[in-house]
C-alpha cells in the first residue's frame, strides 16, 4: 500500500536515519530562471536609488554609504579606516562619548579596510562589493531554506517574495500605499 503524501504546506518528520535533503541546493531549471530574474530585478531595485541620485542629485554630491542603513555606515567607515591604517584587528568606537580600549567588532568591516589597502582600493568600492555580495547571499540562503522546507514551487518562491519584502524591499511598496491612501 502506497503512503499517503502530507498535505500541501505541511511539514513533515523525516524518516528516521534519512539524510537531509540533498537537492537544496541545486534549484530545479526553472527555479534557476526564476532566481536570476529575481537577482536581477533586486540590482534595479537596490541600485536604482544610486542611479537616481546620479541623474537628478546635486552634481557635486559625493554618493557613499547606503541608503538603508545610513546611520551605521559611520561606524562602517570607521571601522575599515582604522583596520586599514593598522596592523592590529582591535579598533575603538569613534562615535562612543566615553573613553574606552579598543576592542574586537566590526571584523567583517576591519577586514574589508585591510583588503582594501592591501589592493589600492577605495573603502567605498570594497564596501559596495561588500553590500552587493551581501544582497545576493541573502537572496540564495532565503531560497535555499524555504527550499529545505517547502517542496511546491509556488511555495518556495512565495516564501522567498514574502521574506525578501519583509527584510526591506517593502520600502518600495510605500509609494503604491500612498497612492491607494489618497484615492
Amino acid at each position: 500500500m502506497a503512503a499517503q503524501a502530507a498535505p500541501i504546506g505541511t511539514l513533515t518528520k523525516p524518516a528516521a536515519g534519512a539524510s537531509p535533503r540533498s537537492d537544496v541546493l541545486i534549484a530545479p531549471p526553472d527555479d534557476r530562471r526564476w532566481l536570476c530574474g529575481l537577482a536581477v530585478a533586486l540590482v534595479l531595485l537596490c541600485g536604482l536609488p544610486y542611479v537616481l541620485s546620479a541623474l537628478f542629485g546635486p552634481a557635486d554630491l559625493e554618493r557613499m554609504g547606503t541608503f538603508w542603513f545610513s546611520h551605521d555606515f559611520s561606524q562602517y567607515q570607521a571601522a575599515m579606516r582604522e583596520g586599514a591604517r593598522q596592523a592590529s584587528w582591535l579598533i575603538h568606537d569613534h562615535f562612543s562619548v566615553e573613553p574606552h580600549s579598543a576592542a574586537l567588532m566590526y571584523a567583517l568591516y576591519v577586514a574589508a579596510g585591510k583588503f582594501a589597502a592591501l589592493v589600492g582600493l577605495s573603502d567605498f568600492a570594497v564596501f559596495a562589493g561588500l553590500e552587493w555580495l551581501g544582497r545576493f547571499a541573502v537572496l540564495g540562503a532565503t531560497y535555499a531554506f524555504a527550499a529545505t522546507f517547502l517542496k511546491g514551487k509556488s511555495q518556495r518562491r512565495l516564501a522567498v517574495l514574502l521574506s525578501l519584502f519583509a527584510l526591506g524591499l517593502d520600502a518600495w511598496l510605500a509609494p503604491l500605499r500612498l497612492a491607494l491612501d489618497a484615492g
